[in-house]
């Protein structure tokens, strides 16, 4: 798969490079440029609903924040979130290949300091305690872990939740809503969505 890997742009300004292929030569001093080798997980930026997230990110990401990435496969958006002014990220996942690929991509992209990679349920985080919640996972599992995601936000914090296809966005919404909280935005790229949302 390496042979066919190449580098993606996300929103204006986000450039996801594998480090084994040199960056663009339209890369400018305003890019930013990421070096992520997602190995045996999810998350070279090749996919509309990582794009669809890392362009939330570029968007609501402010100075200090402190940013979770739920399911982070490659690390790639809470490594975005710290490069752009978050102060800190936690980044969990279940899947031993994720939590490999996020260490070494934080490293690689020199912010190991600042994302804190873990094991950690929904559950086993603390209550209001992000700015930012990002969560890229499917569907079925975002609904599951709708009333965490909203516990985990900060009240006047952000949830982007992506993964899901055109027909699955109400349910997941009212997943969302039934947890407390509201769905500002839509967003999409083909067939997949992302919800932007905040807590009623």
């Amino acid at each position: 798969w390496r042979e066919h890997a190449q580098v993606w742009r996300a929103g204006s300004n986000i450039v996801i490079v594998p480090p084994w292929l040199d960056a663009p030569p339209d890369v400018t001093a305003d890019d930013l440029v990421l070096l992520i080798d997602p190995g045996h997980a999810f998350g070279s930026a090749s996919h509309e609903t990582t794009r669809l997230c890392l362009e939330a990110v570029a968007e609501f990401v402010t100075p200090g924040a402190v940013v979770a990435d739920i399911g982070c496969g490659s690390g790639v958006l809470g490594i975005a979130a710290v490069r752009l002014g978050a102060r800190e990220a936690i980044a969990t996942d279940i899947s031993p290949d994720a939590i490999i690929a996020t260490i070494e991509n934080a490293r690689r992209n020199d912010v190991a300091d600042v994302v804190d990679v873990s094991t950690a349920t929904i559950v086993e985080l603390d209550s209001a305690t992000y700015d930012l919640v990002l969560a890229n996972i499917g569907a079925a599992t975002l609904c599951s872990m709708a009333q965490g995601l909203v516990q985990i936000t900060k009240p006047a914090g952000v949830l982007v939740l992506s993964g899901l296809l055109a027909e699955q966005t109400e349910t997941v919404a009212a997943a969302l809503n039934q947890a407390g909280a509201v769905v500002d935005d839509v967003r999409e790229d083909g067939e997949w969505r992302a919800l932007v949302a905040h807590r009623s």
